[in-house]
């Protein structure tokens, strides 16, 4: 291995897992970290396995995250988004501030 290799090319992180293998991992790490947001870096250096493992099945982080159910899918933050739209939940927050006024 050469001297300075980014984490994405070290071949010790470099196996051959399946993509349920790689949503496990992501879970393992976000579990154990519950205080934490895992970010891409934060999972890059706390996780046994290199980047262009998991990446070769999710291509982004993003997505890598969605499969994995540790953060909404596309279509449950729309549905959450419209929820916080909706014009109960603005009456509801005005009245929680004159509430506690």
């Amino acid at each position: 291995m050469r001297k300075n290799a980014p984490f994405s090319e070290d071949v010790r992180k470099q196996k051959e897992l399946s993509s349920d293998q790689c949503l496990d991992e992501l879970r393992r790490i976000v579990e154990a970290n519950p205080d934490r947001v895992v970010s891409r870096n934060f999972f890059r250096v706390n996780s046994s396995i290199s980047e262009n493992t998991w990446n070769r099945y999710f291509g982004t982080f993003a997505e890598y995250k969605r499969q994995a159910g540790v953060v909404l899918t596309r279509q449950q933050h729309a549905v959450e988004k419209a929820v916080a739209k909706h014009p109960f939940f603005k009456t509801a927050k005005l009245l929680a501030v004159f509430e506690i006024a």
